[in-house]
């Protein structure tokens, strides 16, 4: 604002100055019709996805092991309208959750190669039944200023059955950082107690219930741990196999809408979402 306004006395004393150079019977200057006023443009993103595969086999072709990582990345596609700043800054943000996600592919490929010599471990005791595998996918929702993805993987290593957990992520554009869902809030503690109070109701509601584990309040009181996935009717807190309750509950799935959410957020939680209109 300082910046804007020293622009503007600065105009203000040239023109009184220049006025001030006219006689009564000149004529005024024409305006200056190659001034059009700017139009401020706003970065856009498109999503990519980056990815790694591998299957392993043994000499005779039987399938050991296999991995499969798709991932999302992200692009800036209106570089060419931006101004300089803006697009230095949109390309920093842009950099630092490609890294973060091509950081996190790498991890995978590791833990991928490491679950096929496991599997050729077991292969040479003769007792491998099933090929092990490792898959990682995620879905990813744009709102406001803020990119979500929820990443899900599904793993066998032997045993009765695979496993499957959820990761979630959750980034800033307009900061170009990373940042925890509570920080969405106005009030980031009150948001994260209040949602936790709707999710222990829902809880208390859910099929599943009687089998939960004694502890499971404490679970869900970590809820932004949890898998994240939002979409046009709210959000989804996604509990893994095994985190509330044994393998036989399943995924459990407690949904908060909007309307559930707004007073929790505050006001500059919605905007930054971009569900409201900026004051």
């Amino acid at each position: 604002m300082k910046r804007k306004l020293a622009v503007f006395i600065a105009a203000c004393t040239l023109l009184l100055a220049a006025c001030a150079g006219l006689a009564a019977s000149d004529p005024v200057p024409p305006a200056n019709r190659a001034g059009v006023q700017e139009t401020h443009v706003e970065p856009q993103y498109g999503e990519k996805t980056i990815a790694a595969e591998e299957w392993f086999y043994t000499e005779n072709g039987e399938e050991l092991a296999h991995y499969q990582y798709t991932l999302p990345a992200i692009f800036l596609s209106n570089v060419d309208v931006l101004s300089a700043e803006e697009a230095e800054k949109a390309g920093q943000a842009v950099d630092t959750y490609n890294t973060m996600m091509e950081s996190l592919l790498e991890d995978y490929r590791e833990r991928g190669t490491a679950i096929y010599a496991a599997a050729l471990e077991i292969y040479q005791t003769g007792t491998l039944t099933e090929p092990y595998y490792d898959t990682v996918y995620s879905g990813g929702w744009e709102a406001g200023d803020i990119l979500s993805n929820c990443m899900v993987a599904y793993t066998y290593t032997g045993g009765a059955h695979p496993n499957s957990y959820h990761r979630s992520y959750l980034f800033d554009l307009e900061s170009g950082q990373f940042i925890d869902l509570t920080q969405l809030a106005d009030d980031p503690e009150m948001f994260r107690t209040g949602v936790e109070e709707l999710l222990l109701e829902k809880a208390e509601k859910d099929g599943q219930r009687e089998n939960f584990w004694e502890d499971y309040a404490g679970v869900i009181a970590r809820w932004n741990e949890a898998g994240l996935e939002f979409d046009e009717l709210g959000l989804s807190v996604i509990f893994s196999p095994y985190e509330l309750g044994p393998y036989s509950c399943g995924e459990i799935t407690l949904r908060l809408s909007w309307e559930e959410l707004e007073p929790l957020l505050g006001p500059g939680g919605m905007e930054r979402l971009g569900l409201v209109e900026a004051e």
